[in-house]
């Protein structure tokens, strides 16, 4: 058992237990003390005896430091930085009751989202400990689906390009009656991405104007193994989970063909051009976006896009 005292109270350390979850759960943990007064303390005159009422003495108890305020960080409560996570954990609610002899037994409970890489080993301590990589849950969605498109010409020699809205002819051999298109579905998959922030660590209007510019672009880079140009940022959601934790889920659409259209060129009348038996010129074209890097997600974190992309971790 091991206790301290402030200039009005004893505190014991009398009880720990702890439930540590995997990575995508709440670590949580317990603290139990036995409270009572210093010889010479005195109760406040209005009680008139030394039994400890937290209801009425919360303040005063926490001014003299004698308990931790709710939302406090364990580590700052116990200037200890030496654990996996528990330095991370805030103080959540109060459980407490008196008994003989003016004890108070406060039990106070403690969370967090932060988790550490089992794979990593700390070697010092710190903040964080030296050696063990600390984040929060990512995880990755994924469903494939498709979409409808028409097409001219099938063997095309020129594919969908990544970085230009317009091609050159697509080449390849026009459909039996290809003047009027073909009707075919093409691959796609959405993507859904979830990462937990910290809004202590960035705050969510911050995190709101981190992250809205990718709304309507394309990627610019190599994204969760998708090819450059081949995805589009749907949207994006922030959810509250709990306490001082979000969820941010942001949704990514692939097509296999970079999101272009066969486009048949018209005449002056409006018709599709034909040369002959053939329609005349047919271009992939698609809607004009800005890229963006979407890896620029991760901040830089390699560690936080490999277990992204990994599904675990590595």
């Amino acid at each position: 058992m091991s206790y301290y005292e402030t200039a009005t109270y004893r505190v014991a350390l009398v009880g720990l237990e702890a439930v540590e979850s995997d990575w995508q759960g709440t670590n949580e943990f317990s603290t139990t003390y036995m409270i009572s007064r210093q010889p010479g303390g005195g109760p406040p005159a209005s009680l008139g005896d030394s039994v400890i009422y937290l209801a009425s003495m919360e303040q005063e108890l926490i001014d003299e430091i004698a308990i931790p305020k709710l939302g406090m960080l364990y580590g700052d409560w116990t200037n200890y930085y030496e654990t996996r996570w528990s330095q991370y954990a805030r103080a959540r609610s109060y459980d407490w009751t008196t008994g003989e002899n003016g004890y108070c037994k406060l039990t106070v409970r403690w969370s967090t989202m932060w988790t550490s890489d089992p794979t990593t080993q700390m070697t010092g301590p710190g903040d964080p400990p030296t050696g063990l990589y600390m984040c929060l849950p990512v995880s990755v969605e994924y469903h494939a689906s498709s979409r409808a498109a028409n097409i001219w010409r099938n063997g095309w020699t020129v594919p969908p390009p990544v970085a230009a809205d317009v091609s050159l002819d697509v080449g390849g051999t026009l459909f039996s009656g290809g003047k009027e298109g073909l009707a075919v579905q093409v691959p796609q998959v959405r993507l859904r991405l979830r990462l937990v922030q910290d809004s202590f660590v960035t705050g969510m209007s911050a995190q709101y104007a981190l992250l809205t510019p990718y709304v309507n672009t394309r990627n610019s880079d190599v994204f969760m193994d998708f090819p450059i140009g081949s995805l589009v940022c749907e949207g994006i959601n922030m959810l509250h989970l709990q306490g001082e934790f979000y969820e941010i889920v942001v949704d990514y659409l692939y097509d296999a063909n970079n999101h272009h259209e066969q486009v048949a060129t018209l005449d002056p009348t409006g018709s599709v051009k034909v040369t002959g038996s053939d329609v005349s010129e047919v271009l992939w074209k698609r809607i004009t976006m800005d890229t963006t890097a979407f890896n620029d997600i991760f901040l830089a974190d390699a560690d936080l896009k490999a277990i992204a992309e990994k599904g675990y971790w590595i």
